[in-house]
């Protein structure tokens, strides 16, 4: 996913001050999309040649002539209160995400996306046992807080 409306390209290349308060990232955050929408662009490339486009090395780059960019979607947010203390309880402590939820035909590939399977299932079931409470994958966008 690239981000693609202007606000966001005109943030490319800025950094956080290095004397920055520690929430600096976070009040930024929340200030920047309680404010603004967000538009993001979804990418794919396609591999035609396991051997110089390996799934199983993510050291190699793909050549982008053998394997362009393909849009695929175009996604938008509308601006929110994304850190009220409801909605951040319930990202952090009640949902549980993962890229292997989903269609078979969808799921990442390679071992690094084999090794990231087991750590967001090690995540999910220690914060379940942490908070002592059912961690679960939300099945539609109503489930969020206002």
């Amino acid at each position: 996913m690239v981000p693609s409306s202007q606000p966001q390209k005109d943030l490319v290349n800025q950094t956080i001050p290095s004397t920055a308060h520690p929430t600096f990232h976070r009040d930024h955050t929340q200030s920047y999309f309680s404010s603004q929408s967000a538009e993001y662009t979804f990418r794919v490339q396609f591999t035609s040649n396991t051997k110089t486009q390996p799934v199983e090395d993510a050291s190699i780059p793909w050549d982008e002539v053998m394997a362009p960019w393909h849009d695929i979607a175009t996604i938008t947010f509308p601006s929110q209160e994304s850190f009220s203390d409801e909605r951040r309880i319930w990202w952090e402590d009640k949902i549980a995400l993962s890229p292997w939820v989903g269609v078979k035909e969808h799921r990442p590939l390679g071992g690094i996306n084999r090794l990231r399977k087991r750590v967001y299932e090690e995540t999910r079931n220690g914060r379940a046992r942490g908070n002592r409470s059912e961690v679960h994958f939300p099945n539609s966008v109503d489930e969020l807080p206002e």
